[in-house]
């Protein structure tokens, strides 16, 4: 496994797309019963691959993410090849669960760009974009990246 299991809750939303993954490994709905009571073994490897090609999917879309610390918002731009940091200092407490447009309206006069950087991914694009997220980072549309660049 590359990435994580995904969880009973993330498994049961995407019953269908699993069905369809079973399908094309060619088990059927008695395959799938049968590989849960008496081959668990085989059942986790099937569980992890679909964990893993959903995780993958997933993280190839990301385009932009955002980690909160005390007085700083580290925003990032992923790129194919590169990723983009900016780093915003601000005085504020800010709640980690407020909306965007919020955000960008206190941050409007408080926030200022401290750091632009532009780095390779290490060791690869969706290595490091999982493990940022597994730290801290959450996946967001953008819009406060482009408010700062």
């Amino acid at each position: 496994m590359k990435y994580k299991r995904l969880s009973i809750q993330e498994l049961a939303s995407l019953e269908k797309t699993f069905v369809r993954f079973l399908a094309t490994q060619s088990i059927t709905g008695d395959d799938w019963t049968k590989i849960k009571n008496d081959d668990h073994d085989r059942m986790n490897e099937l569980l992890d691959q679909f964990s893993d090609l959903i995780t993958e999917q997933t993280l190839n879309n990301i385009e932009y993410l955002i980690f909160f610390s005390d007085k700083q918002l580290f925003l990032f731009q992923a790129e194919k090849e590169f990723i983009h940091l900016l780093v915003v200092k601000h005085d504020l407490n800010i709640d980690e669960n407020i909306k965007t447009d919020q955000l960008l309206e206190q941050l409007k006069n408080k926030g200022k760009v401290q750091t632009k950087q532009t780095k390779d991914y290490k060791p690869d694009r969706n290595t490091e974009l999982f493990k940022m997220i597994e730290s801290g980072a959450r996946i967001v549309d953008g819009e406060l990246y482009r408010a700062f660049q």
